[in-house]
Parts: C-alpha cells; sequence; structure tokens
C-alpha cells in the first residue's frame, strides 16, 4: 500500500493532517519531501510575516506613494486630468 499524506515537522516529529488507516505500532516505511510553498494562501502570510519584522515607516511612505500614482494612470498608460 502506498499513500501520500500531509503533516507537519513538530520538532523531531511529523504530525499527520488526516487517518491514514493503519494499526497502532504498525511497522511503517516513510519518504519525507518538503512540500513547494504556496504562491497564495499560507505562503504569502508567511511571507508577510516575515517582511513584517523589517517593515519601516520609509517603506510604508514609498507604499503608499506607488498607490497613489497607480491610480493617477489611466487604462492606456496615461496620467488622468484631476
Amino acid at each position: 500500500m502506498s499513500q501520500i499524506l500531509h503533516g507537519t515537522v513538530r520538532g523531531r516529529s511529523i504530525v499527520i493532517a488526516e487517518d491514514f488507516g493503519l494499526l497502532e505500532g504498525q511497522a511503517v516505511e516513510v519518504k519525507v519531501t518538503a512540500a513547494r510553498p504556496s504562491l497564495a494562501g499560507n505562503g504569502l502570510q508567511r511571507c508577510a510575516g516575515v517582511l513584517a519584522e523589517d517593515w519601516s515607516d520609509e517603506d510604508e511612505r514609498i507604499l503608499k506613494e506607488i498607490h497613489r500614482e497607480r491610480k493617477t494612470i489611466g487604462r492606456r498608460g496615461q496620467r488622468s486630468i484631476s
């Protein structure tokens, strides 16, 4: 029998997320492959969490300036007249 199971590393253990239908104490063979990080959902949240530690007021100012400039550019790359 071969299955792909998903789990999370906790110290030196791997906690499996779903029931895998084996008996308590049954010997198993395990092949571990690190899952690829998702580009959405938790992957982005982890990335944002890492960046949060180094985020500065200057970074916030730059981001707001970029957002403001993008709002003033029309669909064809022309600045709108306001």
